[in-house]
Order: C-alpha cells, then structure tokens, then sequence
C-alpha cells in the first residue's frame, strides 16, 4: 500500500511529465529508428537517462545516485497500491540486465 506521501509525489510527477513528454518521446523515436544509442551495456541505459530526463529531475531523491542508477529501492504505485518493486541495489539491477 503507498504512503500519502507516495501518492502526492506520484500526482507531482504527472503534472511534470506534461512537460518533458516530448523530449521523452523524442528520444523513443530515435532509440526506436535506431538513430541513437543502442543499448547493448548498462551504461547505454545511464545515456540516454542522461540526454533526455537527468535535465528535468527536480526532486532531489530522483536524483539517480549510483553510477548508473539509483542507490535506494525503487516502487511503483496506482492508487493505494503497489504494483512493482524494483530490484535492489544497483548491482543486482546489472546482474538482473545481464541476464534478461
């Protein structure tokens, strides 16, 4: 179940991606044309994060604080529910990119 806190940062973070969504869709295109990275190491991944959302983080706990992901357990929520947990640990989240 998500905190209050969880929900109205979720509700922030629509009202944000209102603006961002075509530089987001941008690079969807490209990645999809094949016009831009393709994404063969984790590192790929951490680019393209960084050409086209890292410009746009404002809340300092996005704020990805790993080498090439976030250090902290990330979950995503849809009302009062979570439906995802990710992958502990930015380590694992390689390992778990490695094997998929």
């Amino acid at each position: 179940m998500c905190s209050k806190e969880e929900l109205e940062e979720l509700y922030n973070h629509s009202i944000r991606q209102e603006t961002i969504g075509i530089d987001l869709l941008r690079g969807y295109q490209k990645i999809v044309n094949r016009t831009f990275y393709e994404v063969q190491h984790a590192e790929d991944i951490r680019k393209i994060y960084d050409a086209y959302i890292a410009k746009d983080v404002q809340n300092e706990k996005d704020v990805l604080g790993g080498r090439l992901f976030r250090k902290q357990d990330v979950h995503v929520c849809t009302g009062m529910n979570r439906i995802h947990q990710g992958v502990h640990g930015e380590d694992e989240i390689i390992i778990e990119l490695k094997n998929s």
